[in-house]
Formats: structure tokens, sequence, C-alpha cells
């Protein structure tokens, strides 16, 4: 039985990319082989292997190479299908271990060896960074898979990948760390510029060197001013710091011990994806309802008359209002950028973020999932103790 790793890294098929889609690309690609080069020097991985649809991918010595069209000759990506043409790849018993390109960007040799001791104990187990969202998933034996085959229902991303494993291909399921294993390591992923801004802060007040760090220090689309100004908030007593979208429980514990303010959390609509409520249109959002119902000005200026400082996570309003923006849109949105966004409603909401900032001294940040998951865990990380 041997252990073996799989990274999926995309590269967009837009062309032209914007200035802040080619940033993203570039952190992305840069986090893959970081990924890699941190797993490989482990020694717990007897083979690792990368599906990519980018030709000019260079991966770590060792790491083999698989491209999208030679998995499926159907010329459109199949993240279920893909995965487990893959997968049959490797011998039956054997151990595997699925990340994203941006996923494990934090892991060090600690997370990776706490993987495969939970994956070695047992001889049928799933284990995840997270259960009902996952993007690290780790599972024995590879052959578990072909049962999600077999039912057809092989999973469209990593999201429910570990619950599907568990409850249809009957899997026992395993946290990857025990006692906890929501860290910021383990939950932090690179989905979007804030995600950018929110690591290269992180990287700027620690030690480690590498990729990441040198690339960022750089590159100029992940503008870190306004979570620089967050981080400062956490710290503040007089503060009052108001977190929306898919929050976590621990994420909402680390708020109330370390945030040195008052905090409001409204948590809502967790497992949209992995759920399927997004793709039929059933999200409903408390927050979606006040924008809908005041339009982006009057929101934004409702939320400065409750708080100092908010992180919203826009996809569960974008997903409310049943608006399907590009992806250079929303990543122009999260970087503050309202002139590069094609979109008239979604520039709007972002020159609305923007004025309330400049009226009322409101911080904002406005990202995705991982904005009020791992983004946040990292910023608390850096903020010092409330008391002592």
């Amino acid at each position: 039985m041997a252990n073996n790793l799989i990274l999926f890294y995309g590269c967009p098929n837009d062309s032209p990319l914007t200035p802040v889609e080619s940033a993203m690309d570039k952190l992305l690609r840069l986090a893959a082989v970081s990924t890699l080069q941190v797993a490989g020097a482990t020694g717990l991985f007897e083979r690792m292997l990368v599906l990519t649809n980018d030709y000019s991918f260079k991966p770590p010595e060792g790491v083999e190479l698989l491209f999208d069209n030679e998995i499926s000759s159907s010329g459109t990506f199949d993240f279920g299908y893909s995965l487990s043409r893959v997968a049959q790849l490797l011998p039956a018993k054997d151990v595997v271990v699925y990340a994203g390109a941006g996923a494990a960007a934090l892991f060090s040799a600690n997370e990776w060896q706490s993987l495969i001791n939970v994956l070695e104990e047992e001889p049928e187990v799933v284990t995840a960074n997270n259960f009902f969202s996952a993007d690290i998933i780790g599972w024995k034996p590879a052959e578990a898979i072909n049962k999600l085959v077999a039912r057809n229902e092989l999973p469209d991303s990593d999201n429910n990948l570990a619950w599907s494993l568990c409850q249809r291909a009957d899997l026992v399921w395993r946290q990857i760390l025990p006692g906890n294993s929501r860290t910021f390591r383990t939950i932090f992923d690179i989905d979007t510029p804030t995600d950018g801004a929110a690591l290269k802060i992180w990287l700027d007040n620690n030690s480690e060197a590498g990729l990441l760090k040198e690339f960022l220090s750089e590159e100029k689309a992940f503008p870190t001013r306004n979570a620089h100004a967050f981080l400062c908030e956490l710290s503040h007593f007089e503060s009052k710091v108001l977190v929306s979208g898919r929050v976590s429980g621990g994420v909402h514990r680390l708020l109330e011990t370390r945030a040195h303010g008052q905090t409001r959390i409204l948590s809502e609509e967790r497992g949209m994806r992995a759920s399927g409520r997004e793709a039929k249109g059933l999200v409903k959002s408390l927050a979606g309802l006040l924008l809908e119902k005041v339009g982006p000005h009057r929101f934004f200026s409702q939320l400065a008359e409750l708080s100092t400082a908010v992180a919203i996570d826009t996809r569960v309003l974008f997903a409310h209002l049943k608006y399907n923006f590009s992806r250079a849109d929303r990543f122009n949105s999260d970087a503050f950028n309202p002139e590069g966004i094609n979109d008239t409603y979604l520039r709007e909401f972002t020159y609305a973020a923007v004025e309330v900032q400049q009226k009322t001294g409101l911080t904002v940040l406005l990202g995705g999932h991982s904005l009020i998951a791992g983004d946040l865990m990292l910023l608390l990380e850096l903020t010092p103790p409330r008391f002592g």
C-alpha cells in the first residue's frame, strides 16, 4: 500500500485575462508548486500527480503531469469524472489524498503527517479539512470512489467529496488533526483576491519564506489596506466587527475569544454549494433581503450604523439575488476596483462599498467563503491576546 497525492490546478480559458485574473492565476500556480514542494519534502508520498489544463505548468521534479484531454475526451472538465479516472490509475488499496491548487498553501509537514496518520489507522476511512465543504480530502482504499461511479453519484466539485465518500461509499469519517481540524493552516484557501491580501499580511508577519512570499511582496493586484485596517479593528476594544455569510462555529468562537471589541455574526447558507441549493436557485439570505429592499448605497450606510468594520461573503448575497457575475467582475469587486467591472449592478454595489468607507470610515472586506473562514483565521492569528 502506498500514499499518493493528486493535485488539481486549472488555469482560466478566458482570453485576454484582466490584470486581477492574471495575478490570481500566477498566485494559484505558485501555490500549487509550493504545495508539491512541501508535500514532497516530507517523504510521505510515493507518487504525486497533477491534473491541469495548463501546458506550460512546470511541477517540481518527480511529479507526474496529466492533462485534462488525456483524462476526458469530451472537451469539458468534469471534477468527479476526472478525479475518478486519476484515482483508477492507482492500485486499488492505496491511500489517495486530493488537494485543490490553493487549498494547502499553508500546510506544513505536521499537517501532512497528521493526515497520513489518520489514513493509516483504519482500513476504510476518509478525512478532510472540512466535512461539508472540503478542498483537501484523503481516503483509503483508492477503489472506494468506484462506488460513487457505480451509483452515478460522483460530485461535481470537491466541496461534497468527503461527505459522498462517507455517506455513499461507506467510509468511516475521521478528523485530520486530533481535537480540532479547523486551524488556519488547514482551512485557508486561495480563491479570491482578498485571500491574496490576507496571505500577504500573514507572510509579512511570519518568518516562513518561499515562492508565495516572494511573489506577493512584488504583486500589486492584491491591495492590503482594507485587510490591515480590519486587523487593527480586531485589536481595538472600541470596535464593532460584523461578519456576514457562511460563518462556521469555529470562526465564531475565535472571534469571541480573540477579537477585542464587540462582534456581530450573521451566519447563513452554509453548505449552499455542496447541498445544491445555489445551483437550484434556493438560496435565501437575511443580508440579501436587506440589500434587495434598500439597494447597495443604503445597505452599506446601514452597516456603518451597526459597525466599524464588516467582512461580507458576497457570494451568499449574489446567490440570493440570483446573479451570476463573471469571474473577472467578482474579483474586481473583491479588490475594490469598480472601474474594471462590466456588470452595472455589481459596479454600483462596489462603488457603494468604496463610498461608505470614504464617508464614514467603515472598514469593508468583500470576498467569498474563504474570506470569512481562512482569511479571518489568519488575521485573528495575528491579533494580540485580548488580555495580557
